[in-house]
């Protein structure tokens, strides 16, 4: 076979390619119809068509949290799986709150940890809620006093029943330093 004939049969090949990655009718109009859409849209108009994921992108390091869900387990059934501070009972929602930030899983202990429904865990996390560690009531931030969680200043939170469970004075004590007010 010569070059010339090798040309054209790699010729026949390309094209028989290039014909099978050609969209199909449907592709093409349904192309078409979001040209057409585009163009009857007002340019301020919200157009899904034209989204563009927005939310930002972040690179970071993600500390692996060592016996975290040994921690919850031991939480929740400390606690009897009900948040400390509502009673709410739906295990989906609850979390297992650090008294103390968590710095390795020597901070995992269940006396450092408190079994809470997530926007109460948030709070906490927040420092705008603490429990006082002399009488385990509540203490709630200045900030939440005209929220629907101010109806929980003062109310005393549910304890394990066993006192080995009983979250640590001294690191309630910290976080109740911490309230912002």
């Amino acid at each position: 076979m010569n070059v010339e004939a090798l040309f054209d049969e790699a010729l026949t090949l390309f094209s028989e390619i290039l014909q099978l990655c050609k969209p199909s009718d449907p592709e093409r109009k349904l192309a078409q119809d979001r040209e057409e859409i585009r163009e009857l849209a007002d340019e301020n108009a919200y157009n899904p068509l034209d989204v563009q994921d927005g939310r930002k992108k972040i690179l970071q390091n993600i500390a692996v949290r060592q016996g975290q869900r040994k921690f919850r387990n031991q939480l929740i059934e400390a606690y009897e799986g009900k948040c400390a501070v509502t009673g709410y009972a739906v295990l989906d929602v609850l979390q297992a709150a650090h008294i103390v930030p968590y710095n390795g899983k020597i901070t995992n202990e269940p006396a450092n940890g408190l079994l809470l429904r997530s926007d109460i865990h948030d709070l906490f996390d927040w420092f705008l809620h603490a429990i006082n560690p002399f009488d385990w009531s509540i203490k709630i931030s200045k900030l939440l006093s005209e929220s629907d969680y101010a109806d929980l200043d003062g109310k005393k939170i549910e304890l394990p029943e066993s006192s080995k469970y009983y979250p640590s004075k001294i690191a309630l004590e910290w976080h109740f330093e911490q309230l912002k007010d």
